[in-house]
């Protein structure tokens, strides 16, 4: 990647699996993989564990366990609690 274009891309790919139950609670697992573009290397992967609680057809919310691995961390395992929005307009 050139210097004169002063940044460095990033891709990120999410592919998730979700329980297929007419619930107003879901059941469901998501990776995350983070690509950069310069160096064709992996800089991250996560992985959340969860449940969504749909609150209507514009707003849900989520609990998860997330495990992550990073480049600039030399790869070290982080985990932790994670709570999410979601707003659709």
């Amino acid at each position: 990647m050139s210097s004169a274009f002063g940044a460095d891309l990033i891709i990120k790919n999410k592919t998730t699996i979700e329980g297929d139950i007419d619930f107003i609670v879901t059941p469901y697992i998501s990776d995350e993989i983070s690509i950069r573009v310069s160096t064709g290397l992996v800089e991250k992967n996560k992985v959340l564990i969860g449940i969504k609680f749909k609150v209507s057809d514009n707003f849900s919310t989520s609990a998860n366990l997330f495990l992550q691995h990073q480049r600039k961390y030399d790869w070290k395992l982080d985990y932790g609690p994670l709570l999410k929005v979601d707003i659709v307009f």
